[in-house]
């Protein structure tokens, strides 16, 4: 995952969750085993290529770089990314 992906998850919860849940919800993220990947200047412009094209996020374009250049499948429940189409993106789908 990363760096961008990880602080937009952390952002989510401080945002979404009832004030006496955040520090449980935050715990329970830290405990998921993901590698995080600081974001270096190859992957800013592969994430500015694909927001340019495509009606994606731009956090949603870091993931998807992250993914193609990691060559790994893409584990997300975002309905915006299903409808993305693109040579070696695999997606696994978790939700609804």
């Amino acid at each position: 995952m990363s760096r961008i992906n990880h602080g937009e998850v952390i952002y989510s919860i401080r945002k979404d969750f009832p004030a006496n849940r955040i520090d449980q919800a935050l715990k329970a993220f830290a405990e998921i085993p993901i590698q995080l990947h600081s974001v270096d200047d190859g992957l800013v412009d592969d994430a500015v290529a694909l927001k340019s094209v495509y009606p994606i996020s731009y956090a949603d374009a870091f993931a998807v770089s992250l993914a193609l250049r990691l060559r790994v499948p893409l584990i997300t429940g975002d309905p915006e990314l299903r409808r993305l189409s693109l040579v070696d993106f695999r997606l696994e789908w978790v939700g609804p």
